[in-house]
């Protein structure tokens, strides 16, 4: 099944970077011709989620690396370059690792200045080629649990496009699909950005999966009547005990699915699993730019309708902590781990994580 993609390379090796932001009335892409070109389609939301922010940044500084000739100069202005990704989105875990990987690539490389620079262009390649491969095996391993004939609900935009890759929560269906499973899929739209609107639901319908968008706040009415079989969420974070942090409204699905008995999933590609972290007690809270909810049908810099009266304070958390004892399974790129108490968890998050690293 063909997924479309977040950031591509043109000819000339300029960046192109599909702008999520219009999506689903515009499909289009901005030409970056520098790193500093990258950070501002970063900043500016036009590519959203962790792994494909980390695979744009990556491809961004080779970029960039393409543009200093000068030997003398190379590692200060690289430093500059890198600090200026980094400083996009402090809230992206990938985009931290893809930069480190790109700086060590930098650092390790012996030969000479053109084969750094091309040894910089083939470690982004090679970063975007790795988040695939993760993606599938993680589908692969989910897809195990999905029955045919199920309706699952999904949040947000869980698919290549949050990725770079194949996708989490959305890869899974498109792997059930692609061995013969028949599933219907609904997706919260996810306030106030409406990602799971604009872009999950757009990603699904070119992927030709059977697919309905649902309000936030229907979560609790489709799962109360059984037109739900399953919820599946992707996690930004996982602590040692199983709880995690996802995007907001997270949290209200899972409780709702506990009280009803519907199986709610969360999938968690094994780096987001931190087991120093005891609990999600000490993850940090997150906030995003509340301005967005202040009105709807906003497009290329033109105002949308106000919906928020003038003076009424904002509030748009970015992230929902979610207990293990509400989730009935984690699924990773290596393996499934089920709910039965917090010990079992940390042993089965602890045996992932060894078993990669072991590899």
């Amino acid at each position: 099944m063909a997924s479309p993609v977040p950031v591509k390379r043109d000819p000339a090796g300029n960046v192109l970077v599909l702008d999520q932001s219009r999506l689903p009335a515009e499909e289009t892409w901005k030409s970056c011709s520098s790193a500093e070109q990258v950070a501002d389609a970063i900043r500016r939301n036009s590519v959203v989620g962790s792994s494909a922010i980390g695979i744009t940044a990556a491809f961004g500084l080779a970029l960039g690396a393409q543009k200093l000739q000068d030997e003398a100069t190379f590692e200060e202005e690289w430093g500059h370059m890198c600090a200026n990704m980094v400083a996009t989105r402090p809230s992206a875990p990938d985009l931290f690792r893809c930069i480190e990987q790109m700086k060590q690539a930098a650092s390790s490389h012996r030969g000479t200045h053109g084969k750094l620079l091309e040894r910089l262009s083939q470690r982004a390649d090679e970063l975007r080629d790795a988040r695939g491969v993760l993606d599938k095996k993680l589908a692969e391993t989910g897809e195990a649990l999905i029955e045919d004939g199920w309706r699952v609900l999904l949040h947000g935009s869980s698919g290549a496009m949050a990725t770079g890759g194949y996708g989490t929560a959305l890869g899974i269906i498109k792997a059930a699909v692609e061995n013969g499973k028949h599933v219907k899929i609904t997706i919260a739209e996810a306030r106030p950005d409406l990602q799971g609107a604009r872009v999950g639901a757009w990603e699904a319908a070119k992927c030709k999966l059977s697919t309905k968008i649902c309000v936030d706040g229907a979560v609790g009415h489709l799962v109360q009547r059984k037109a739900v079989d399953a919820v599946i969420v992707e996690a930004q974070r996982v602590a040692a005990n199983g709880d995690t942090a996802g995007n907001i409204g997270t949290y209200m699905m899972a409780a709702v699915c506990q009280h009803h008995n519907i199986p709610f999933y969360v999938v968690a590609p094994l780096n987001v699993i931190d087991v120093s972290v005891p609990t999600s007690k000490y993850f940090m809270d997150e906030k995003k730019n509340a301005s967005v909810m202040k009105e709807v049908g906003a497009s290329r810099g033109k105002p949308g309708v106000t919906v928020v009266p003038a003076g009424v304070a904002l509030e748009n958390p970015a992230f929902d902590r979610t207990p293990a004892e509400l989730i009935a399974a984690i699924i990773t790129e290596v393996g499934v781990v089920t709910k039965d108490d917090s010990q079992s968890f940390i042993a089965g998050l602890r045996e992932q994580l060894q078993s990669v690293s072991a590899a």
